[in-house]
């Protein structure tokens, strides 16, 4: 159904209703029989339309729920009147497809992704609009209008509102913004677009991850690519990351893990059973096994334990141009990228330059003329205090991690490490 049906030059000329209007009527049959009330309706996800179409209504009586082919007339009808008669002498047996679902059971009171909004809404009502002479849900009520819909109180509450100058607004989100997930259309309580959810920032994905049930989680996760998992995951609760990760397949939870950064990945493994930290290990590649696993090692509250082996390095010896070639190369490989750190054949920690340096320097400039050889370095085993101090007195975005012998372990990001050093934080700006 295309768009434009849905303009409110349309909407005033259609016939449409909701849900909560059209439950608990009576149902009765050519000869007068009763056949039920209504209690639900069987909507059909069309292939090519957006918009599922009612196809059934569902009346309960005497405890049997059965159906009855619905169509524009009896819709209107029960919108506008306290019963039905229909030109059926009984019902049929209730039989839902893999691509129909009960609109009542499946929404109702029940959670949404509201994708253009990109936050967890509960139902409250649903949309019915006519077109072309066919019934199709179109948006759903998630408003406190829809609330006192359902209670009978809609009439008051607008009254009460319009006397203290007010003026009550439907919230609709439309159904293209909710989508059930391929296979799971009866019983899935969260419904999006895949392609929607792809688009939103992770921050707000973690935010509604974070009010999500465990099946629902999951499925959010299995249609992400690892490396957006990835991003969504480090920004919500390490209790949710452990929770989501222990109930993957190994093979895909070693895929996330190997995009996350290490240190934040180093801390969901240590917060999973041991079986399972054992099976996703051994599913990961070589290289970063053994950055977790070092990380994994570390000493709680210091460096060590919140610095990232990914970091931006070359030789003293290289060019701007080698550089610029290198953060080519990598730059989806790391999350800092305002530093390139330079070393020597042996690794030891010689300078660092900024990447904006770079950006402006002639290709030809050797490294070593403009990297600041004055360096602000910490330990592995210094603690987060001392790591906090630096980054709040030379507000630099990252701090190299070296040995004694000047070898570069890691860098500690100051984004990425913000969550464990806020404390520090604190204590440091009411002690200024």
């Amino acid at each position: 159904m295309p768009d434009k049906t849905l303009g409110s030059d349309v909407m005033t000329s259609l016939p449409f209703c909701f849900l909560s209007e059209l439950l608990g009527k009576k149902v009765y049959g050519k000869s007068g029989a009763f056949l039920g009330k209504v209690d639900d309706f069987l909507v059909t996800m069309l292939e090519g339309n957006p918009y599922p179409r009612v196809d059934q209504m569902v009346v309960l009586h005497a405890g049997t729920r059965s159906a009855l082919a619905t169509d524009v007339r009896s819709i209107v009808s029960l919108s506008k009147a306290s019963r039905l008669s229909v030109p059926a002498e009984q019902t049929s047996e209730l039989a839902i497809r893999d691509n129909q679902l009960l609109l009542r059971d499946t929404l109702y009171d029940k959670q949404i992704v509201d994708v253009s909004g990109a936050k967890v809404e509960r139902v409250n009502d649903v949309h019915i609009l006519v077109h072309a002479e066919r019934p199709y849900v179109v948006h759903v009520d998630v408003g406190f209008t829809g609330l006192m819909r359902r209670l009978g109180f809609e009439r008051l509450a607008r009254g009460v509102a319009g006397a203290l100058g007010r003026k009550l607004e439907d919230e609709l989100i439309s159904w293209k913004f909710v989508q059930p997930f391929p296979g799971r259309v009866q019983t899935v309580r969260v419904l999006m677009r895949a392609t929607d959810m792809k688009q939103l920032h992770a921050a707000d994905l973690a935010d509604i991850l974070e009010e999500l049930d465990r099946d629902e989680r999951l499925s959010v996760i299995r249609t992400l690519e690892p490396e957006d998992a990835a991003e969504a995951l480090e920004e919500t609760d390490i209790k949710v990351q452990a929770a989501i990760i222990r109930d993957l397949h190994s093979e895909l939870a070693a895929d996330i893990i190997e995009e996350m950064d290490p240190a934040a990945a180093a801390d969901v493994i240590q917060q999973l059973p041991t079986e399972t930290q054992a099976s996703i290990m051994e599913a990961m590649e070589e290289d970063d096994r053994a950055q977790i696993e070092k990380l994994s090692q570390a000493s709680a509250d210091t460096a060590a334990g919140i610095m990232t082996s990914e970091f931006l390095s070359c030789r003293d010896t290289a060019t701007v141009q080698d550089a610029l070639e290198i953060l080519r190369r990598r730059f989806t490989e790391v999350d800092s990228r305002d530093y390139f750190y330079c070393v020597d054949d042996a690794g030891h920690l010689l300078g660092v330059t900024s990447i904006l340096d770079l950006a402006v320097a002639d290709p030809q400039t050797p490294i070593s003329a403009l990297m600041k050889r004055r360096l602000m370095t910490v330990k592995p085993d210094d603690d987060w205090a001392a790591v906090a101090e630096l980054f709040y007195k030379y507000r630099f975005s990252s701090l190299p991690v070296v040995g004694d012998d000047m070898n570069v372990e890691g860098i500690i990001g100051f984004k990425h490490s913000f969550d464990e050093l806020l404390p520090r934080y604190h204590a440091m700006a009411r002690s200024a």
